[in-house]
């Protein structure tokens, strides 16, 4: 058995002996270039923190929690408004034969987009007030991406909503937008995804945040650009619609409140202009603090300021949903909650023409096509009753 146990070491011996050769020679080479991948993380590093570094020089440790506690704090609220007008739209969306207008659609959708807004920005902040340190480099590009694809794809939801509901009110023209409003959705998806390409690069470590490399400007033009195009389509809109229903109340004024068509277009319009101002209180600061940090010169009150009015976008939001929908939905029968629904719709689907008159067109924000057969129909009816009710007075 010793021969045997010899023998057969001494033939693993050149084996064991070569692997351990294969250990030392690795062992010695990383051992060697380990000083120099650490001198380079170490640089990156030091790139990325020399901007939070200065921050923390500047202000004191109490100052940055509050800072980060209290735009965190209005980010959660917001969240939770956000979420309680996709659940009450949802609800409603459910209760009602699976079909909305667009007076819920709008704040739907807006509700929604704040809400991805609402979570990267939650993601980005939680760190550097966990650690007091900003992200890693590779990590924080990614964070950065994801506020930056989701702030474009909101900023550009909104204009095309806006610019929708122009053509809608003011120059009475409609688009097909396919099931489920697909069509809506293509510019918000494909163009922030076409700019985040070039944009890559540019991402980084910002003095407080993951948005911006300090050296580049290219993230913070770009937002300013498309956010300034966005308010200005908005802000005309908003003038145009709110110029429309001003016609319109006009006109009932002269004629003692006796169209029906124009009773019922005022409060549904009303509600589209209320969630176009909002969006126009929700980004005005914001496009101040990008253009100031184009300058490099941001100040930390000024970053808490405009990014809390990004996080009130959304509660004003809800609030704006409550007064005109209600707290909750009310308990009652289908039949009247589908008549509400139709009544509703008829007032979504009045636009008013140059001259100040009302028609009616059919609705292309609505899933199931019968639902758009009969609120035709009732809107017909409700034309020829009031058509007869004028001839017999």
């Amino acid at each position: 058995m010793k021969s045997l146990s010899v023998l057969y070491s001494k033939k693993l011996f050149p084996s064991r002996a070569l692997i351990y050769l294969i250990l030392i020679f690795t062992l010695l080479n990383c051992n060697s270039a380990y000083p120099t991948n650490l001198e380079s993380r170490d640089e990156k590093l030091s790139e990325g923190n020399a901007a939070f570094g200065e921050f923390k020089k500047d202000h004191s440790v109490f100052e940055i929690y509050s800072m980060y506690i209290i735009i965190l704090i209005i980010l959660q609220i917001g969240s939770l408004s956000t979420l309680y007008v996709i659940l009450r739209t949802f609800i409603r969306w459910k209760r009602i034969d699976f079909s909305l207008n667009m007076t819920h659609k709008l704040p739907f959708y807006m509700a929604l987009s704040d809400l991805i807004i609402y979570v990267a920005l939650t993601v980005n902040l939680y760190y550097p007030l966990a650690n007091m340190k900003p992200w890693p480099d590779h990590s924080c590009k990614i964070v950065s991406l994801v506020f930056f694809y989701s702030s474009l794809s909101n900023m550009i939801l909104v204009g095309c909503l806006a610019v929708l509901s122009y053509f809608r009110v003011c120059k009475t023209m409609y688009y097909e937008l396919g099931i489920m409003d697909y069509k809506l959705f293509l510019l918000p998806i494909v163009f922030p995804a076409l700019i985040s390409v070039p944009a890559w690069s540019h991402f980084g470590s910002d003095q407080y945040w993951c948005y911006s490399s300090r050296t580049s400007s290219f993230i913070p033009l770009t937002l300013l650009y498309v956010d300034i195009a966005t308010l200005t389509i908005s802000i005309f809109c908003y003038i145009a619609i709110s110029y429309a229903i001003n016609v319109v109340r006009s006109r009932n004024d002269n004629n003692n409140h006796t169209n029906n068509e124009n009773n019922l277009f005022l409060p549904a319009y009303k509600k589209i202009v209320g969630y176009l101002f909002i969006y126009i209180l929700q980004w005005t600061p914001v496009m101040v603090y990008v253009l100031i940090d184009t300058q490099q010169q941001t100040s930390m009150w000024v970053y808490v300021v405009c990014f809390s009015s990004l996080s009130i976008g959304g509660v004003l939001n809800a609030a704006r949903y409550i007064s005109n929908e209600g707290w909750w939905l009310k308990k009652e029968n289908p039949e009247i909650a589908s008549s509400t629904f139709r009544t509703d719709q008829m007032a979504s689907n009045t636009v008013t023409t140059k001259s100040g008159q009302t028609e009616t067109v059919s609705s292309q924000w609505n899933l199931p096509e019968d639902e758009t057969n009969i609120s035709s129909s009732l809107v017909e009816k409700s034309n020829k009753s009031s058509m007869e009710a004028g001839t017999a007075n």
